[in-house]
């Protein structure tokens, strides 16, 4: 369950108003995920009171950090905060010996993720939040895949966790031989899907449409889709959307994945 105030993502040094009153971590080990920020940002995160929900928080600064116990609702999933650091490179060490893992190093700022998997940002002195009009490249070589709510295994070049994308997101998903995603659908998102490799079958509202390498396919929000894997090799499918991706903003239609 999260905390009554509002997780929101902010960058924690020259912030204007309004500022978040905290930033929110979910986690699958709530007690590592706390000893990990403890250590990290030298503060102490005490439980909560009965009114605010469950997990810790901090109690000192303008900004509360708080952690809980990973969920699938609205203030459970993902959250992007920054943290100014004087000394970015041995910051990205200590992540590192802490359990967590740095998904996008920088010269100015870097994305990571904590022992838990959630990711977070680093900004080194005089650098903000980097800005959707900042130049950006990022080998696939290089791109950290994940599990996504729909159940397909996503590389992210660009949205909320890799180089952070304002306006919209790019990634790739991957279908394993005889796999499919869950039946789902976005409420605000309009996606379009480019087959990278392998061929498929599209479902759109319960149409089938068949899907191999060069096809693309718009999906316009609140459209229920769905891929399925019918060739011999992964079916691989570049997937753009705007506004960028969301747990929160897709609707599972189905329970689990199948055929």
């Amino acid at each position: 369950m999260a905390p009554t105030a509002s997780p929101v993502g902010a960058y924690l040094r020259g912030m204007s108003p309004p500022s978040p009153s905290i930033i929110e971590f979910p986690a699958d080990d709530p007690e590592r995920a706390r000893s990990f920020w403890s250590q990290l940002l030298g503060v102490e995160l005490q439980p909560r009171r009965s009114d605010e929900g469950e997990g810790w928080q901090t109690r000192a600064g303008a900004v509360a950090v708080g952690v809980h116990a990973r969920g699938r609702g609205p203030g459970d999933s993902v959250s992007l905060p920054y943290f100014a650091v004087q000394e970015l490179a041995a910051s990205l060490q200590r992540v590192q010996a802490l359990g967590g893992s740095v998904i996008h190093p920088g010269e100015r700022w870097a994305i990571c993720r904590d022992s838990e998997g959630t990711p977070f940002a680093l900004a080194g002195p005089g650098s903000g939040p980097p800005s959707a009009a900042a130049p950006e490249v990022r080998s696939y070589d290089r791109l950290e895949p994940f599990v996504t709510l729909d159940g397909s295994e996503i590389r992210e070049w660009a949205g909320p966790v890799s180089a952070p994308a304002r306006n919209q997101s790019l990634a790739e998903a991957t279908i394993a031989v005889d796999g499919a995603t869950s039946e789902h659908y976005h409420r605000l998102t309009e996606e379009l899907y480019l087959v990278r490799a392998g061929e498929g079958r599209l479902l759109l509202d319960g149409h089938e449409q068949t899907i191999g390498v060069g096809d693309c396919a718009l999906i316009p929000p609140g459209v229920r889709h769905k891929l399925l894997n019918t060739g011999a090799v992964p079916l691989r499918v570049v997937c753009a959307c705007s506004p960028p991706y969301r747990d929160e903003d897709t609707v599972l239609t189905e329970e689990g994945l199948g055929t």
